[in-house]
């Protein structure tokens, strides 16, 4: 993102960070662009029209988060929120691809993250001092990378947290930003199974979720 001389914020990428950003700057008395290098918005969650099959190929593959209140305030911004579906507790079943164990995650439906402390819904192999690196990386002071703050390896990483940050940072997460993966625990993780329900458009993310209804600007590179 950019602040220009002339009063224009420029935020480069129309997926939905960017689109949630310019949701929220639109807001205040500055112009916003945003600039996109494909043909639509949307970044990964997104469905378009293959000529070649004929067939509307769902990219939506990407979820939210309860907990992602700036990517949920842009879909109710563009009349979209009640499209957005998810169970009313929080629970994700995970594989290990090596070794074949299948368990499942259960955050429950509360406002604090309670199910630490119970063997039967954290991870398997862990145990409670193994999540507090997660309170070191929530409450980082300096935007160092990921693997200056904590660990990058053992049961906890490689069965939880390692997946969770590669999904929201999009980048390997030793190197990846402490500061922005802190400000994903503190508003997920850190709040309990109510700001972990996963949420997907059923009728995939189509470009009409991305309708004209925001006073920004979107360059096409």
């Amino acid at each position: 993102m950019h602040l220009s001389d002339a009063g224009t914020i420029h935020i480069v990428g129309a997926g939905l960070a960017g689109l949630a950003a310019a949701e929220r700057l639109s807001q205040s008395y500055w112009a916003v662009a945003v600039h996109e290098a494909t043909a639509v918005a949307g970044g990964r969650c997104r469905s378009y029209y293959d000529q070649t099959t004929g067939m509307v190929i769902d990219n939506g593959t990407h979820l939210l988060l309860s907990g992602n209140h700036a990517a949920i305030s842009l879909t109710e911004a563009i009349g979209s929120r009640s499209g957005l579906r998810g169970p009313d507790e929080a629970q994700f079943a995970f594989i290990d691809m090596t070794s074949g164990e299948q368990w499942t995650l259960r955050f429950g439906d509360s406002r604090f993250p309670w199910w630490v402390f119970d063997k039967d819904r954290r991870v398997p192999q862990t145990g409670v001092a193994d999540y507090l690196p997660l309170a070191r990386l929530a409450w980082a002071t300096a935007d160092k990378p990921i693997g200056d703050i904590m660990k990058c390896g053992g049961p906890i990483y490689d069965r939880f947290v390692g997946p969770l940050l590669l999904a929201a940072l999009n980048i390997a997460p030793q190197q990846g930003s402490a500061k922005l993966a802190g400000a994903v625990v503190r508003e997920t993780l850190a709040l309990g199974g109510q700001a972990c329900r996963p949420l997907l458009r059923m009728r995939g993310w189509g470009a009409y979720s991305w309708s004209p209804r925001l006073p920004i600007c979107v360059v096409w590179a």
